[in-house]
């Protein structure tokens, strides 16, 4: 059986058995936003939340964790929300260098 999680007020992830409960709590976007990163200009957006669900299917440490880069649907897992603040902070800072390099090229280029 996949288990699903809430977070705690603490924001630690705790089973939770409830179906009512879960939902109400993964309607809340907010609660689940772990960090948002958007670069208007590129149009790409970096978003990585807590997912609610363990995305290991029983197969070893859960998955609790998500970073979702857009419009690209890269998708990155995390089994903790430390994990996940640092993939996301990689991410973007992947990101930045890369649209640097590119802004560098066409200034070159002269276009």
């Amino acid at each position: 059986m996949i288990e699903k999680y809430i977070l705690n007020e603490k924001g630690i992830p705790v089973i939770e058995k409830n179906h009512a409960k879960w939902d109400k709590f993964m309607q809340n976007l907010f609660l689940r936003r772990v960090a948002y990163t958007e670069f208007p200009k590129q149009t790409v957006i970096v978003a990585t939340m807590f997912l609610g669900i363990d995305f290991s299917f029983g197969e070893g440490k859960p998955i609790l964790y998500e970073t979702l880069v857009m419009p690209d649907n890269q998708i990155h897992r995390y089994h903790t929300k430390k994990e996940a603040l640092l993939g996301h902070k990689e991410i973007v800072k992947k990101l930045k260098n890369s649209f640097k390099l590119k802004e560098s090229i066409i200034k070159k280029n002269g276009k």
